[in-house]
């Protein structure tokens, strides 16, 4: 994506976050370090509340964000002895799938952490995909009584679909959003205190600027950032997808945190939209999350 990892850092799926670090994770560096971590996981019924203890080494500070909205921000020394109890929450979660985000930096020494969790009717156990899916993937109670075949019990019944829901963040950006990648995304995990620029949810993508859609924001060096989350009914249809953009200075584009186009330039012409980040593809039954990045020194009107 234009700009990767450097040397000691880098990007890796995880199955747990017991004992782990920098260090242990990318047998990288032990200073100079950003952190993030995304997690998405199934809840299988509605108002279940959950508790999260996250302790991190984020010397200089982090930021917890759950489906969009921001639970926990603390701008001191979070470490306290691997201990920390400065960035444990809870939630009351609905059906479906959720998205945790933690963003964070630290100076130096990269201190080992494990994470846990746990319901209201659980104890606390390990931060790890195998436990949020058995949690969450929730089974059938099937009434021994039942006429139906003994095959169809305990099927893992399939998550709830979420509402389609658009999220647009936007910020000053001068440069390269493709070759600056890793840079851009840092940039979005900081509040937006600039005049011009803005996070707003909009209901649709019809005609849409950076001045539209923050009143009267800015008209000239933006990042711009449209997070949309939308359920599928039928498993394996094929969904297509027109994103014209005025993108001047790149953009990627991704679906479920996988890549599907990406552009370094794009030219704009009002009269005959550019195709460079249209696609199509197949998508399973649940719900699913589309997410596009772009810069441009220009803000154009737009419709998805």
């Amino acid at each position: 994506m234009g700009e990767k990892s450097g040397k000691g850092y880098c990007t890796k799926m995880l199955n747990h976050m017991v004992n782990k670090s920098n260090k242990k994770v990318c047998r990288g560096s032990a200073k100079n370090i950003g952190y993030y971590f995304r997690t998405t996981f199934p809840v299988a019924t509605d108002e279940v509340n959950y508790y999260f203890r996250t302790p991190t080494d984020f010397g200089r500070g982090g930021v917890v964000v759950l489906d969009g909205k921001v639970v926990k921000q603390v701008k001191s020394d979070i470490w306290q002895g691997g201990k920390s109890t400065l960035l444990n929450f809870n939630a009351t979660l609905d059906a479906g799938n959720h998205l945790l985000e933690y963003w964070g930096a630290e100076g130096c020494c990269d201190g080992t952490f494990s994470w846990s969790f746990r319901t209201e009717q659980t104890k606390w156990m390990q931060y790890s995909t195998k436990n949020f899916n058995n949690l969450g993937l929730a089974k059938q109670v099937v009434d021994e009584e039942d006429d139906e075949d003994w095959s169809d019990r305990h099927k893992v019944k399939p998550l709830p679909l979420t509402n389609a829901n658009i999220y647009v963040k936007t910020m000053p950006w001068k440069t390269s959003c493709t070759k600056k990648f890793n840079k851009f995304q840092q940039e979005l995990s900081k509040r937006v205190t600039v005049k011009g620029y803005c996070e707003v949810t909009p209901n649709s993508m019809a005609k849409v600027s950076n001045a539209q859609l923050c009143k009267g924001g800015s008209t000239q060096n933006i990042g711009y950032y449209y997070r949309t989350v939308f359920p599928n009914v039928y498993g394996g249809s094929q969904w297509c997808f027109r994103i014209p953009s005025g993108f001047i200075q790149g953009a990627v584009v991704m679906i479920d945190g996988k890549i599907v186009s990406q552009t370094d330039s794009m030219s704009y012409d009002a009269k005959k939209p550019n195709e460079e980040l249209n696609f199509c593809m197949n998508l399973t039954k649940g719900n699913h999350v589309i997410e596009v990045f772009g810069a441009s020194k220009v803000d154009y009107e737009t419709s998805w």
